[in-house]
């Protein structure tokens, strides 16, 4: 239970907007309704319930009786409606796909394209691949197919991977050299060069920017090192996990360049224990941004008490009320600041097989939710696999319903106004 939206369609415009010829309620509401669908980034739920709502104040307005009991009883049954903003995410693990044999190792980024295109990116060199996944109707996997490999031209060490449709573009992350850069993949020409705060030049070897991830609509791009900057405290151990920094960019339209836009520090879970054979770590490898901006993070440990080292993951969304904006801050190691929250989704170990360290929002599925993908590192001799997930709550997205709402909407209105 939770305060609806829609009822505040009925504080922000004034009773008195209706009844004054001076105001007009007709682009008012269309306007408010426009920006809190853009704003709200409202399901077809939300959309179906904002044009019931219109159409009864549509009937209250134009009888200019606006206190008449039945606009407050509508009212408050907004208000003590369900907020479908405020249903809490949850994640289902729905099993591993093996990838075909000849699939190369070091995949270690995958981003979503559309349908059933995704593209993912290769650690070990320069390289990204097109790939086709088929997913069944419960969202597992049901067939890949990899597509040629394109070398990206000046990148190395390529971890994370983000699409942007607006361009048909991707945008990768390197860990040799903490950069973020746009590609062409069609040839794997660069097109430009996101400026990365300074402070991302004080990474460790081997634990800088891992992950990668772009909010749909392509005007909010996230990433973060994989354990802490030399700045910023030790890494990860048995007892404390590693402090790192949640990045964001993001820019007014799509045809501008990113810009940073705000930075928290996050802190991963310790790893567990000391196996006798491997160095263990925790840290995060990926990250996604769900249509309404909520920020999920994968951590990834390397850890165990047997002999043999185990990996596990866990998948956190990510709260920043409240969490101190670092960007200012040159060193975290000793500096006074607020953790940003997080809160476990899902968490599986997949023993010694396999090393999943990238992750991807997909398609929505048949029930309402939506699938998600990740993606193992598969270096000899660890396996290489797809693991298919699903997360529901609210993931919500602007749809052609919520279109439809709007435009029944100006259909009445004009219609009342013969």
């Amino acid at each position: 239970m939770g305060v609806s939206p829609m009822f505040f369609f009925f504080l922000v415009i004034p009773a008195k907007a209706g009844i004054q010829k001076k105001l007009k309620p007709r682009s008012l509401s269309v306007s408010y309704a426009t920006s809190c669908k853009t704003n709200l980034q409202l399901d077809s739920r939300d959309c179906v319930f904002i044009l019931v709502v219109f159409i009864v104040r549509e009937i209250i307005m134009a009888s200019k009786n606006f206190y008449s009991p039945l606009a407050w009883c509508l009212a408050l049954i907004c208000l003590v409606s369900p907020s479908w903003a405020d249903e809490p995410l949850a994640i289902t693990g729905l099993g591993k796909y093996s990838m075909p044999t000849g699939t190369p190792g070091g995949l270690s980024g995958i981003t979503w394209a559309g349908g059933n295109s995704y593209y993912v990116v290769e650690d070990s060199g320069s390289r990204m691949y097109p790939l086709t996944v088929n997913l069944n109707v419960s969202g597992t996997v049901a067939s890949t197919s990899l597509g040629s490999s394109v070398t990206l031209a000046g990148s190395e060490d390529i971890e994370g991977v983000a699409y942007d449709s607006s361009s048909s573009s991707l945008y990768v992350s390197g860990e040799t050299d903490a950069t973020i850069k746009q590609y062409n993949p069609a040839g794997g020409a660069a097109a430009s060069t996101v400026t990365v705060p300074a402070v991302f030049t004080g990474y460790r070897t081997n634990y800088s920017l891992e992950s990668l991830a772009m909010r749909s609509g392509n005007l909010e791009m996230w990433t973060a090192n994989e354990e802490a900057l030399a700045n910023d405290g030790p890494l990860s151990s048995s007892t404390a996990g590693t402090v790192v920094r949640l990045q964001k960019f993001t820019r007014a339209t799509v045809n501008d360049s990113f810009t940073a836009a705000g930075q928290w520090a996050y802190q991963t879970d310790p790893h567990t224990g000391t196996p006798a054979i491997g160095t263990p770590r925790s840290g995060v490898s990926d990250m996604c941004v769900l249509p309404n901006g909520k920020l999920l993070v994968l951590e990834r440990e390397l850890g165990g008490t047997g002999a043999l080292p185990t990996f596990r993951n866990r998948i956190y969304e990510i709260d920043l009320d409240g969490a101190t904006d670092t960007s200012a801050i040159t060193a975290l190691d000793g500096a006074t600041y607020v953790l940003a929250a997080k809160t476990r989704l899902w968490e599986a170990n997949f023993g010694i097989t396999d090393n999943f360290e990238g992750m991807c929002l997909g398609p929505k599925l048949a029930d309402d939710s939506y699938s998600m993908l990740l993606i193992s590192d598969g270096d000899s001799p660890l396996a290489k696999s797809l693991y298919a997930l699903k997360i529901t709550g609210t993931v919500p997205e602007p749809t052609s319903l919520g279109i439809l709402a709007m435009s029944l909407l100006a259909m009445l209105r004009r219609r009342a106004g013969r």
